[in-house]
């Protein structure tokens, strides 16, 4: 099933321009065969005419002059062979088929043969596979040169090529992901390298190194993009492959970028439970040390923090400002994970108060009155965070939610409808002070319900007051299921305290 996946969404990435099979690809196919004929040890004959054909392919590759003529001829007994002789569900045909093709240097003809001749005989799958690796190895020796000259786009049509006959090599979506990182388009960048990250390929009997860091390169992508939750997820995958590896460096590595990741997007208790980690596994390092005082500080754990800094020696340092919304929301998250969710709800409420334009804060004031399942405040609560955000998918369903536990079910059924028309969906959205005003940043991600229309977001930035300061327009493209693109919004003027956007 994996592989399947992985070949519908390579195959859904080939542009046309691949179809046109570069000459110079082509003979790297050819030339990538064996040098000496050899029938299959496994996929026999059978049909006279399979016959006929295998062994006009191997006298063409014996004949340069008569080459093509015999390619041809033996493409086309196979092929009146399956279609006009019943030998539609003989492996051998289909296999024979797939190698005449690799010798005309027909990469998706040799893929579509060689895909049936391994479902119609998958115990002889390994003397297909053999071809496909062949091949993949002298079409990548050429992506990898024009990677050395920085041809770009010579490098990505060569690797595309490749992947069209051989779809298990990690090295390939990594190198692809590095390219087009390099070429400053983190977006496709990021479709490859997560293609590079969930394979399960070895090398030597060992998880293939290509796939950690392509892993890495994931969690930093969704980390710049601001995506906290995938970039700890990846984060996570990481960790448990090199603890399971007994890799101890590379499991530091990959605990300490949790933990600064989390950090540096002010979720304390993750970085707390990060660094914590951290701490135990190397017990002797005063560094690791260091950072866990200072998230236990920042999540509001002063007398932890101090206990540390003692041990170290070090002075007693300044109290964080626990009227700031970040602290708030840190010791709310503690609370609610803790079980205390209207203590929670309560730390929450105060850093909506402290900063209204913190999206976070309002969210997770709705899941405590969700788990509180208290109707009335979470519809509130998901009411004011819709109105300034009228494209975030999950403060539409804690509407739905809020109306079933009312018993609403007619607002409920009507709030259903909603949520299902919303053309794209607005995620991990953050708002910070900038040098005109307020900036906003945001992705924006197509749904399953098919192809968005392009459209225009018009942000306004409101004052204490409410009233609109000033405005600032996103325009969004067509959006595919699935697909995501990363805005900002910059709100100018002073006085700027919360903001809110609509279809323009």
């Amino acid at each position: 099933m994996v592989k399947q996946i992985l070949n519908g969404v390579v195959l859904a990435l080939l542009p046309a321009v691949l179809f046109a099979q570069d000459g110079d690809l082509r003979q790297r196919v050819v030339n990538a065969q064996p040098v000496r004929y050899q029938p299959s040890d496994c996929y026999k004959t059978g049909h006279f005419s399979v016959r006929g054909a295998a062994s006009s392919l191997k006298t063409a590759s014996e004949n340069e002059v008569n080459r093509e003529r015999l390619l041809r001829d033996a493409k086309s007994s196979l092929v009146r062979a399956i279609v006009e002789r019943g030998q539609e569900e003989n492996p051998g045909a289909w296999y024979y088929l797939g190698r005449t093709y690799l010798y005309q240097g027909d990469v998706l003809g040799a893929d579509s043969a060689l895909t049936r001749a391994e479902e119609l005989a998958p115990d002889c799958a390994a003397e297909a596979l053999d071809l496909r690796q062949r091949t993949w190895r002298g079409i990548a020796e050429a992506a990898d040169l024009h990677v050395q000259a920085q041809h770009v786009d010579s490098a990505i049509t060569a690797y595309r090529f490749a992947l069209a006959i051989y779809r298990a090599e990690a090295r390939a979506y990594s190198n692809m992901g590095s390219i087009f990182e390099l070429a400053g388009q983190p977006d496709s960048a990021l479709i490859y390298f997560r293609l590079a990250a969930n394979m399960d390929t070895e090398v030597d009997g060992k998880p293939d190194p290509e796939i950690a860091r392509a892993v890495r390169r994931v969690a930093q992508l969704y980390a710049e993009a601001g995506n906290t939750d995938s970039a700890g997820v990846y984060l996570e995958l990481l960790i448990a492959s090199a603890v399971a590896a007994n890799d101890s460096a590379g499991r530091d590595a990959a605990t300490s970028a949790l933990g600064r990741v989390m950090f540096q997007a002010q979720r304390y208790p993750e970085a707390l439970s990060a660094f914590k980690r951290l701490a135990e596994w190397r017990p002797g390092d005063d560094n690791a040390k260091r950072n866990l005082a200072s998230i236990y500080q920042a999540a509001g754990h002063e007398d932890s923090a101090q206990a540390i800094y003692a041990e170290l020696g070090v002075a007693v340092t300044p109290r964080v400002d626990t009227t700031s919304a970040a602290y708030l929301i840190n010791r709310g998250a503690g609370k609610y994970r803790e079980g205390q969710f209207q203590a929670a709800a309560a730390d929450f409420q105060q850093a909506v108060t402290a900063d209204p334009a913190n999206r976070v804060a309002l969210v997770n004031l709705a899941l405590a009155y969700n788990e509180l399942k208290d109707g009335a405040k979470l519809v509130e609560a998901a009411k004011r965070s819709i109105a300034r955000d009228p494209y975030h998918e999950l403060s539409h369903r804690f509407l739905v939610q809020g109306y079933v536990f009312q018993e609403e079910n007619g607002l409920a059924r009507e709030a259903v409808t909603r949520l299902e028309q919303l053309p794209i969906t607005v995620d991990s959205v953050t708002a910070s002070p900038s040098q005109e005003g307020l900036s906003v940043s945001g992705v924006a991600m197509g749904r399953d319900t098919g192809p968005s229309a392009p459209m225009v977001l018009l942000f306004e930035f409101l004052g204490a007051d409410g009233a609109v300061i000033s405005t600032g327009e996103v325009s969004l493209e067509s959006l595919a299921p699935g697909a995501a693109s990363r805005f900002v919004a910059v709100g100018q003027g002073s006085g700027i305290v919360d903001w809110r956007y609509r279809k323009q």
